[in-house]
């Protein structure tokens, strides 16, 4: 964001508004904005879809986004390469809408399907701790996979403890904020990083998760 401001021109932030810099020139400064403000755009659109053909439509979308992915990093890896850093972050947005579905529903996973979590998320960290994952194209799925498998996991220890219910409205305080928080998080340790020795990582993330939450 804070290249936006420092831009000279008004070809220049209206380029980085409408993510034109960075789908041509890799200019990573707003790309996950622009990401949210698209995804939202079309949601609606999705949502409706939705109600009449149920869940499928999520993965429906997740199936060709991937396949979308797979033949255009084959087709032009250099262009790709400059855009996959979103182009793959949709089946993992598609995916959400997809649990939040039964979220909404009120509906409750079996049990027989919970055993199946810790396994990918052991799987899914055996793969990312591994040499040269990053470089790979299942890199940020795997990442996906990761991320829903330890919501899911949280999620069952909460509602087992549903009589002490402290830790799930924490749980809900954090989550009911967590947008502003992750859309702040990256911009303040841009920060930070001006201010404090960036070798001091833990610190840095420690401060901006903090900050964050104030603001």
């Amino acid at each position: 964001m804070s290249g936006l401001f420092l831009s000279s021109s008004l070809k220049q932030i209206l380029s980085s508004i409408t993510g034109i810099s960075f789908v041509l020139y890799k200019d990573l400064s707003n790309w996950y904005f622009f990401l949210l403000f698209f995804l939202y755009l079309i949601y609606p659109f999705v949502f409706k879809v939705k109600k009449k053909y149920g869940n499928r439509v999520d993965l429906i979308i997740i199936l060709a986004s991937v396949l979308f992915n797979i033949v255009f990093s084959r087709l032009d890896p250099v262009h790709f390469d400059h855009i996959e850093i979103a182009l793959r972050r949709i089946p993992v947005f598609f995916m959400g809408s997809y649990l939040a579905s039964f979220i909404y529903q009120k509906k409750k996973i079996r049990s027989t399907y919970l055993l199946l979590f810790p396994l990918l998320l052991f799987l899914s960290y055996s793969y990312l701790i591994t040499d040269e994952t990053q470089g790979s194209i299942f890199y940020r799925y795997v990442r996906g996979i990761n991320a829903v498998s330890i919501i899911l996991i949280v999620s069952f220890i909460v509602d087992l403890r549903k009589k002490e219910n402290r830790i799930g409205q924490v749980l809900e305080f954090v989550g009911r904020y967590s947008l502003e928080t992750y859309l702040l998080y990256e911009k303040i340790i841009d920060v930070l990083q001006l201010l404090i020795n960036k070798e001091e990582r833990i610190l840095i993330a420690s401060l901006s998760f903090v900050i964050c939450f104030i603001l």
